[in-house]
């Protein structure tokens, strides 16, 4: 089972990602780019695999009373073999890959403007979880397509993040 990825924002983020929140309202969803890559099934090496994935998001120019954003997805799998380890600090060479960017657009209630502190926390938490179910259901899909068994992508979670106090007693409680 795959942990779960998760997006931490501050108290004062999620206030302003949910401003936008309730001044937005998705459009359209679109694949604009992607991109895929694996080796034939039978040349896989036998070991543990290993599933990598990174994700990054970006404000791109739409037409006035839009805020349109794109996420960049991407997913490695590699295979971790005993007798062929790579050495400390260094990755197995990957067996496949997905990679693709969903362009997302949201019509902005009339009046609302946001900040960039709006747009940058909205962008990197609630755009990433609306595009996820788009992208777990392309990566599925691609992984079945180069003949690998479906891949199903993890929970993805956004929450608010630990305070500082917060992080001490949890890192207290576990060291008791």
């Amino acid at each position: 089972m795959m942990k779960p990825i998760t997006i931490e924002h501050t108290q004062q983020q999620m206030l302003l990602a949910l401003e936008v929140n309730r001044n937005a309202a998705i459009t359209c969803v679109r694949l604009s780019r992607s991109k895929m890559a694996g080796q034939p099934l039978e040349e896989v090496p036998k070991g543990s695999i290993d599933v990598e994935f990174a994700i990054k998001s970006r404000r791109v120019d739409a037409p006035k009373g839009r805020l349109r954003v794109e996420v960049d997805f991407r997913m490695v799998l590699r295979v971790e073999q005993e007798a062929t380890r790579p050495k400390p600090g260094r990755k197995a060479k990957p067996i496949a890959n997905v990679e693709c960017t969903f362009a997302v657009d949201y019509q902005l209630r009339e009046g609302f403007e946001p900040s960039a502190e709006h747009v940058r926390t909205f962008k990197d938490g609630n755009v990433i979880f609306n595009c996820w179910p788009y992208f777990r259901e392309y990566l599925q899909e691609s992984i079945q397509r180069m003949g690998y068994p479906p891949l199903t992508a993890p929970f993805l979670r956004v929450q608010p993040k630990p305070s500082k106090s917060g992080k001490k007693a949890e890192q207290k409680k576990a060291a008791e």
